[in-house]
């Protein structure tokens, strides 16, 4: 069993992978990151085979959650990183080092997935969306709030508070500020990611498949012009295929 761990933006997820399936899956805010809540989160999980982590948070947040896989399985986590090429993936960034392990992850799992041009959109924390090419070239990106930041940008300063029933929202004008604030961060999502996916299909010639993730992934695709292929274990399965990657590397290495 490999326990896979995805330390984001904004909290802390990991999943086991075993005979081709993801299973006993978490997360933690980092808000709640500390060494006792996480034990406790833990403590009842299998005795990993091997554990990789991919991050885009901190030293010191990936030293406790490093930490703590040490203590509790005696395990040094394999850490990923983003490479120039990995899978039949090219980045297009110039210092490719700079680009979000999770998002070069998605991005990989997404090639591994569909042949075609791919856009590939995760709505979580932040909304990043990343166009590759029927070769495998990456194409580059945009990343834009994500809508909770959006709200929480709009009611700062401000005596309006939120709870969970009124974070859905729709494409349409509100009688009523709460309601004006969730349609517009819904609107500004959705309008955007329409657009990119547009301008994708021009610059390519062709339509690209979509394929999308994130926590609020389910509420922005049904209201997308084209149609979206979803994909919540996108980011841990390209980990895998990275983990792979890196084991197949190590090996030839040492043959030669």
């Amino acid at each position: 069993m490999i326990l896979l761990l995805d330390l984001g933006n904004s909290a802390l997820k990991w999943a086991f992978y075993h005979d081709r399936a993801f299973s006993l899956r978490g997360r933690i805010s980092h808000q709640d990151l500390t060494v006792s809540d996480l034990e406790a989160k833990w403590s009842t999980l299998p005795h990993p085979d091997a554990v990789v982590i991919s991050s885009v948070t901190g030293a010191s947040t990936l030293a406790l959650v490093e930490q703590m896989v040490g203590k509790l399985w005696n395990r040094k986590p394999h850490r990923l990183a983003t490479q120039a090429e990995c899978c039949g993936l090219r980045n297009a960034y110039p210092r490719f080092q700079d680009l979000g392990i999770d998002r070069w992850a998605a991005m990989i799992a997404a090639r591994e997935c569909c042949r075609g041009a791919i856009s590939v959109i995760d709505c979580g924390t932040a909304v990043t969306i990343d166009l590759i090419d029927g070769d495998g070239r990456h194409q580059g990106g945009i990343i834009l709030p994500g809508l909770a930041s959006m709200r929480e940008a709009l009611l700062q300063n401000t005596q309006l508070s939120m709870n969970e029933q009124e974070q859905a929202g729709t494409l349409s004008l509100a009688d009523n500020t709460r309601d004006a604030i969730v349609n517009g961060a819904l609107t500004a999502c959705v309008a955007a990611i329409d657009r990119v996916v547009q301008q994708a299909a021009s610059r390519l010639g062709q339509q690209p498949e979509c394929v999308i993730t994130g926590g609020d992934s389910e509420s922005v695709r049904a209201l997308l012009q084209a149609p979206c292929h979803y994909e919540p274990d996108l980011v841990f399965t390209g980990m895998f295929s990275m983990y792979q990657h890196d084991l197949g590397e190590h090996a030839g290495g040492s043959s030669k």
